[in-house]
Formats: C-alpha cells, sequence, structure tokens
C-alpha cells in the first residue's frame, strides 16, 4: 500500500490538521475540504512539514472557514445538541473508536461517540446517527407516551382500546376504527404542549373518525385556540423533520 496509517496532528492556531503519508506523494500537498484541514506528503518529507510555513498557515485559516458552513446543511454535526422531551444530543470525539460509533444514554444526556476521523457530512454516516438517535427515542417513547396517553384519556374522559409506538416519520399519530392509538417515537423531539395536542387530537378520533365539524367540535372543547396550535405543530415540524 503507497498510504500509511494517517494521524492528527493538534495545531495551536488551526486546530485539528490530518496528517496523511503516501510513498507516491511527490512532496507535501496542504488541502482543506468538509473534513478538515490535510496535509499529504512522502514520508522522506515529515521532518519538513513542521514548524507550518506562514504562508501555509495563513491558507489554512484562510479557507477553513469556507467549509465550515457545509456542516450547517447536516442535521448532526460535531457541536450540535439537540433537545428530546427526556434526553439531549451530544456528541464526544473517542480516540479509541477505529471506524464506528457508540452511545450511551445516561442521566437525561445521549452521548454518541465517534471516531476522530468521522466525517459527519456523508450522509450514509448521519444515516448511522439517526439510527442510534431512534433506538433511544423508541424506547423513551414505550416508557413515557403510554403514561400520557393514560393521563390525558382520564382527564378528558376518552376510551381507546390499545396503544403502538411508531417511527412513523409522515404522521404523528393515528387511531383506527377499533380505537387503538398509533403514536411516532419522534413526538419527542416536539414540545412537552405540542405532544400533548397531537395526542388529544387522536383521542377526538376515537368519538369522530374523520376531520369533520364534530370532529373538531371535539377538538375544541379541550383546545379552543387549537387553529394556532396546528399552525404552531406544523412549523416545528418543519424544524426538525431533518433529525429523523
Amino acid at each position: 500500500m503507497s498510504k500509511q496509517n494517517r494521524f492528527l496532528y493538534n495545531h495551536p492556531q488551526i486546530g485539528e490538521i490530518e496528517l496523511l503519508p503516501n510513498t507516491r506523494c511527490r512532496g507535501i500537498r496542504y488541502s482543506v475540504s468538509h473534513k478538515g484541514a490535510r496535509i499529504s506528503f512522502n514520508p522522506i518529507y515529515i521532518d519538513k512539514i513542521f514548524p507550518l510555513p506562514a504562508d501555509k498557515e495563513a491558507w489554512f485559516l484562510k479557507n477553513r472557514d469556507k467549509f465550515a458552513s457545509m456542516y450547517k446543511l447536516q442535521a448532526y454535526s460535531p457541536d450540535s445538541r439537540h433537545n428530546t422531551l427526556s434526553f439531549t444530543i451530544i456528541f464526544a470525539k473517542e480516540p479509541k473508536l477505529k471506524n464506528s460509533l457508540s452511545a450511551q444514554l445516561q442521566n437525561g444526556v445521549l452521548t454518541i461517540r465517534y471516531y476522530p476521523l468521522f466525517d459527519f457530512v456523508d450522509s450514509q454516516n448521519q444515516q448511522s446517527i439517526k439510527n442510534i438517535v431512534k433506538h433511544f427515542l423508541v424506547l423513551e417513547a414505550k416508557r413515557i407516551l403510554p403514561k400520557k396517553l393514560s393521563t390525558l384519556a382520564d382527564k378528558y374522559d376518552f376510551d381507546y382500546s390499545a396503544i403502538r409506538i411508531s417511527t412513523a416519520k409522515g404522521r404523528w399519530g393515528s387511531c383506527n376504527s377499533k380505537k387503538q392509538i398509533s403514536l411516532s417515537a419522534y413526538l419527542l423531539f416536539l414540545p412537552e404542549y405540542l405532544i400533548d395536542f397531537v395526542i388529544a387530537h387522536e383521542l377526538c378520533h376515537t368519538r369522530e373518525m374523520n376531520h369533520g365539524k364534530k370532529f373538531y367540535s371535539e377538538l375544541a372543547k379541550i383546545y379552543p385556540n387549537h387553529v394556532i396550535i396546528n399552525k404552531e405543530l406544523k412549523d416545528e415540524s418543519n424544524k426538525i423533520t431533518s433529525y429523523f
């Protein structure tokens, strides 16, 4: 193999620079991309890489911010924090990891640890993160949502036959003719008052299956301002759909 093991160097001004030895490289090559700063070099020039020439340091600093905005297009990035009803999602670099992710939910914080060269811009890596988040959302939703449904049903005198937790992305909830209610685990990304609104909406369907006048009459008994809240639900939904 012409490429040897890559490694990271922490520069005091630039931050992390990936060093990539390559016997096919004729000299020293400098590059910046969405993955960060990189120096590719022939191993025979290893003693000439540092200290970094002043013009190269300036070039790295100038171009670094050009690609930083690319992370903003991703649902999850190294510095992002996302709140759900019961936990906060954070990320931590773990040098001991080589090519995998690990996750732990403890004290209301879901920490997803990633290996040093993990590419957050890569779509498959984003999906890997989403799969981890989905796993813990389902666990928490099964713990939280049945209790919420039972409490609201008792409070407003509704009957339902069963509850199912789904991972539906296109709808927050549903109710069939047998009064079986399905709620999406992704509800936990919403503020609590909107979660309650969705649950109340589905409970109203246990009496009126369609969205006719009778249905909205039932919903108005609980939420006289349901039109406003429904708009807030749509607005909030547009903000968070990239998370799943």
